[in-house]
């Protein structure tokens, strides 16, 4: 059998060798947050819902079913069901809901460039503009640098203390831990 032609022109670490490591660094820190998020949100849906007020035995099965959904989703169908849970709790105090579910909204586009992107090198001042084009077709366009990426962290933390505050106010306890049998 022959052997596969080998194409060696493409660097070991392509292609993340043009940025600093501080650029990605920072990358890996935002990606890190968004994780976060998600899994406050998480929570959040776990305390709205009632799921941690069962022992495990006595769990409804479609709710179950519904944290079972929960913990897989990915960063849209989570803030969806986030509203679905707060709405539907009893006596909820919604205050600043509906900003907050805005800047989540406007966050599922940014966390998509940032791990569906493709960084280009960067240029003289240390921006890329990610080809990225989101679902309607439009693309990305904006440059990132360093400064960029620590911004976005820095509003990725806010939206998740502003879950936290939620929370709070609607007498619930935010836990870091939540179970393991969804």
């Amino acid at each position: 059998m022959k052997e596969a032609p080998k194409y060696d022109h493409v660097p070991t670490i392509f292609s993340t060798f043009e940025h600093p490591p501080e650029f990605w660094e920072e990358y890996g820190r935002v990606i890190a947050t968004y994780g976060f998020l998600e899994h406050a949100l998480y929570g959040a849906i776990c305390l709205f819902s009632g799921y941690l007020n069962y022992p495990t035995e006595e769990l409804p099965e479609k709710l179950k079913r519904r944290m079972r959904k929960a913990i897989t989703d990915s960063l849209s169908p989570l803030i969806s069901d986030f509203e679905k849970a707060i709405r539907d709790y009893p006596n909820a105090k919604l205050s600043g809901l509906e900003v907050l579910l805005a800047k989540l909204n406007e966050t599922i586009e940014i966390r998509n460039m940032l791990c569906h992107g493709f960084w280009g090198p960067p240029d003289y001042y240390g921006s890329t503009i990610p080809f990225y084009f989101d679902k309607s077709h439009k693309y990305f366009g904006q440059p990132v640098d360093l400064a960029y990426l620590y911004r976005t962290r820095q509003h990725v933390t806010e939206l998740i203390n502003d879950i936290g505050i939620l929370i709070i106010i609607n007498g619930l306890k935010f836990k870091s831990k939540t179970r393991k049998d969804a």
